[in-house]
């Protein structure tokens, strides 16, 4: 994916993404995304707190999705998850309208940084968050299992680096 940023880059502030629409939570998911996958977190981190204000703690996939990437993001640097866990859980039991998406990218870049059973538990949200018939599996993991349910309107604190 590191190959690609210098040409969707361009392809990003050609269209002036966010310039055109700064109030469209997805873009901004969208764009911090693609950042991430091109290991330019310090970059996308702001864009997917932007996109998780922008979006308002909405039972949907995009709070799925900016906070699954923030799960990865604070587990490979070495920083507790459990606050992500907590809303994607809770996320997951309300339920929600599911789009295609992948997450092949984010777990490539993440492959080598977490744990096997990090990876298999994140392996498990994507698939989770794509298909609500996926959502049992993830109680074959402890540390689901002991995760607590988070409010999705409850304010949490997003760091980069």
């Amino acid at each position: 994916m590191r190959l690609a940023w210098p040409y969707f880059s361009r392809i990003f502030q050609r269209d002036n993404v966010l310039e055109l629409d700064p109030h469209n939570a997805i873009k901004a998911g969208n764009f911090g995304q693609f950042l991430v996958t091109c290991d330019r977190v310090d970059e996308g981190v702001p864009l997917l707190q932007l996109a998780w204000i922008l979006n308002g703690g909405k039972p949907n996939q995009l709070s799925g999705e900016v906070a699954l990437y923030i799960g990865i993001i604070e587990r490979c640097t070495g920083r507790d998850d459990a606050q992500m866990l907590g809303r994607l859980k809770t996320l997951l039991l309300i339920g929600f309208q599911r789009d295609d998406w992948s997450f092949d990218a984010v777990l490539e870049t993440a492959k080598a940084k977490p744990s096997v059973e990090d990876h298999a538990l994140y392996s498990a949200l994507t698939e989770a968050i794509l298909d609500a018939d996926r959502v049992t599996t993830l109680d074959s993991f402890e540390r689901w299992r002991l995760v607590a349910p988070v409010s999705m309107d409850q304010p949490w604190e997003i760091k980069a680096g």
